[in-house]
This record gives C-alpha cells, sequence and structure tokens, in this order.
C-alpha cells in the first residue's frame, strides 16, 4: 500500500489538531475573559486612533467626542490622528 504526501500532511495535520485543542481549552486560551475585557464605568478613558485609513474631517473627531462625553466617558486622540501620509494624504 502506498501512502501519498496528501494523505501524510492529512495525518499531520489531524494529529496537531487533536494535540493542541484540549491544551489550548485547558490553558484557558479559549475562555471568555480572554475574549471580552471588562466593562467600561463612567470616567474611564478611550483612545481614538485611526490606523487603517486618514480622518479627513475634523467634525467627524467633534462627533466621537461629543458621543463619548454623553457616555460619561473621557477621550484621548492619538498624537497623529489626523496625519496623512501616503496614499492618504488627499481626499478622493
Amino acid at each position: 500500500m502506498s501512502i501519498t504526501r496528501r494523505q501524510i500532511l492529512q495525518m499531520v495535520g489531524t494529529g496537531l489538531v487533536a494535540t493542541q485543542v484540549p491544551m489550548a481549552s485547558a490553558s484557558g486560551i479559549f475562555s471568555k475573559s480572554a475574549l471580552k475585557p471588562p466593562r467600561l464605568k463612567p470616567g474611564d478613558t478611550v483612545g481614538l486612533v485611526n490606523p487603517a485609513g486618514a480622518t479627513f474631517h475634523p467634525e467627524d473627531v467633534v462627533i466621537a467626542e461629543e458621543t463619548f462625553e454623553a457616555l460619561e466617558l473621557k477621550m484621548k486622540t492619538g498624537d497623529h490622528l489626523m496625519d496623512r501620509y501616503g496614499y492618504l494624504c488627499c481626499h478622493r
């Protein structure tokens, strides 16, 4: 009987998954507390950053600030929130 490369990879992959899942659940990696941070309380500070794009309208930041104030949260903006670089430098 000849075993193909695909069959070997499937057996190895299945073995790795079978050995890793119980270990991960036992160590608490998949526990809810690791996935859900504590609830925000009035007076907590929320950081506002924009790592994936540029903010072209300062009014958007004002709206976010007013929203956080209404929720009784403090807002801290990132140092480079309004910076534009590379392909984010021009509004299209």
